[in-house]
């Protein structure tokens, strides 16, 4: 019996479009599995109609229900606020509740244009949660959440970016999608990020629809940024032996070198590569996110999609 992934990219590209209830189908000798159930995360960015495109091609790739979870931004205020009075508090908060209305039936005509373009099902939620469980919740609930960079210009005033908190806490994989990446653009050309450490692990099995889709997979080994190596195996071969069970065939390259993030990135765009699978290592704390080394210059300098899990 073979484990197999239905999506383009050259194979399994003439499978039924499925419901999300039936995401394990016995067809045959196979059990096809795939990613049935996405959630977006939008804000009210300059990128975020092109991360809603993104979602919607990756989920009519896969055949899967999308659902759309825009963020409400909280009302910030100045310091000096408190000075303003009776009405004038009144008004602060009115003006920011309609930017707020205003922006989410922009984006729930946004989303509703994509479904249809893309023959999808989904569902529209708002959030008025920026951070914390609540968010998380959604994510929980899904097999993939889509989120924006982890730290740019745009980045809320909360202890932990959207997407940091969605890597820490929602128990999900999570692809951070760069906010200049062409929403046509999906995962054709994955690189693994493979330092046998159980968060890379995580990454690899969320991702296993993603690579049997792919048309080329390349597992990148750093061995002098610390991979362990226990006797008698080598972590790259035997994760290109654990792939190819799975009917995904990967190129293994061991490059030199002891910074492991600016290598790999440096092999993205080498390569020309659609899409990072790699472990997130590290902790988070209220006030911080506490990434490893090679995590955090990827988060900071990535201008390729990034699945992580941890």
């Amino acid at each position: 019996m073979r484990l197999g992934f239905p999506g383009a990219g050259g194979r399994r590209s003439s499978w039924p479009r499925k419901t999300c209830a039936t995401a394990y189908h016995f067809i045959g000798e196979e059990i096809i599995v795939s990613l049935q159930d996405i959630v977006v995360y939008l804000e009210d960015l300059p990128e975020g109609q092109s991360r809603l495109e993104y979602a919607a091609a990756l989920a009519a790739r896969f055949h899967s229900h999308l659902s759309a979870v825009f963020v409400a931004d909280a009302l910030e205020l100045h310091r000096y606020s408190g000075f303003a009075v009776g009405t004038g508090i009144a008004h602060m908060f009115a003006h920011h509740s309609e930017q707020v209305r205003a922006a989410a039936a922009r984006y729930r005509t946004l989303f509703d244009a994509a479904l249809l373009q893309e023959e999808l099902h989904g569902d529209w939620r708002i959030s008025d949660r920026v951070w914390g469980e609540d968010l998380m919740i959604h994510a929980r609930h899904a097999d993939l959440a889509v989120v924006g960079p982890a730290d740019g210009p745009s980045r809320r005033k909360t202890p932990l970016s959207l997407s940091e908190d969605m890597i820490f806490a929602s128990g999900r994989p999570t692809l951070l999608v760069p906010s200049a990446w062409r929403s046509d653009r999906q995962a054709d050309h994955i690189v693994i990020a493979w330092n046998a450490s159980a968060e890379a692990s995580r990454a690899v099995a969320g991702a296993l629809p993603l690579l049997y889709s792919a048309k080329q997979v390349s597992v990148v080994v750093v061995p002098q940024a610390g991979l362990p190596v226990p006797d008698g195996i080598d972590p790259g071969k035997a994760i290109v032996r654990h792939l190819g069970c799975h009917g995904v065939v990967a190129d293994l390259f061991t490059l030199e070198g002891s910074e492991a993030g600016h290598i790999v990135l440096d092999f993205c765009i080498e390569r020309d590569a659609d899409l990072l699978v790699m472990g997130a290592y590290g902790h988070s704390k209220l006030s911080e996110a506490i990434f490893g080394g090679a995590t955090r210059y990827v988060l900071r300098h990535a201008e390729v999609p990034i699945l992580l899990s941890r």
